[in-house]
């Protein structure tokens, strides 16, 4: 009984992460959508600030670009952000 019970959590536990991941998709996708739209002239402009360590930093449409096509670390925060704010 008890492995059967840990096989269904951790069935649960994976559905969730590509639930998560399927929600990240989305955004990625909401996100692209939104910039390719953006006038030149505005993709260097500060969209977010996000708290990096101990100190805020103001990312500007194009650094948050390059960190969501690059996949970082930083980009899942800046696509909750961004969504959260309603702009994407």
């Amino acid at each position: 009984m008890a492995l059967r019970q840990l096989s269904v959590d951790e069935r649960s536990f994976s559905i969730s992460r590509r639930a998560d991941a399927e929600k990240l998709d989305n955004l990625r996708v909401r996100f692209h959508r939104v910039y390719v739209n953006l006038p030149i002239s505005e993709r260097s402009m500060p969209c977010i600030v996000i708290k990096i360590g101990d100190r805020s930093e103001p990312l500007s449409w194009r650094i948050c670009y390059l960190e969501i096509a690059h996949n970082t670390p930083l980009s899942r925060k800046i696509l909750i952000c961004l969504d959260e704010m309603e702009f994407i």
